[in-house]
């Protein structure tokens, strides 16, 4: 019992990555015809031209907040997991976590997360699509 409200309070509903030192060289232009459009169809505030010369992780800063403040607002359980900066060594951070997160939940649900037949047979049957995609291949070159 006290293991499946521990893995109800993992649930998440939306996981939310972002980058604190982005790059910021990126500007955003809007091209000129498209700087009139109202970005709200049923206001007459703001058009598109406000994102014109906006730095883009500003912007994409702006956008993650925005949908989580959305989502603290209607309830929607969430996990933000920000990465300092988008290099090699972080990304490679990023895939460790997400092992341990796999490792830990079947760990909590009993499972034995070193057997795992799907996986022997996903391989199988994307070794026997590998296979037909050559005989397909090999088909094709003798017919020309």
């Amino acid at each position: 019992m006290l293991r499946r409200k521990l893995l109800v309070s993992l649930m998440v509903a939306g996981l939310f990555v972002t980058v604190k030192m982005g790059h910021n060289d990126i500007r955003i232009e809007v091209p000129d015809k498209c700087r009139p459009i109202p970005l709200f169809p049923d206001e007459q505030e703001g058009t598109f031209e406000i994102f014109s010369g906006e730095h883009l992780q500003d912007s994409l800063q702006a956008e993650a907040q925005g949908t989580m403040a959305d989502a603290k607002e209607q309830g929607i359980p969430f996990a933000h997991l920000e990465v300092d900066k988008l290099t090699p060594a972080a990304v490679g951070e990023y895939l460790v976590f997400w092992q341990f997160v796999a490792y830990y939940l079947s760990v909590l649900e009993d499972v034995d997360p070193f057997d795992q037949p799907q996986v022997e047979r996903s391989k199988e049957i994307s070794f026997l699509l590998r296979k037909n995609l050559r005989c397909q291949i090999s088909n094709r070159k003798t017919k020309t």
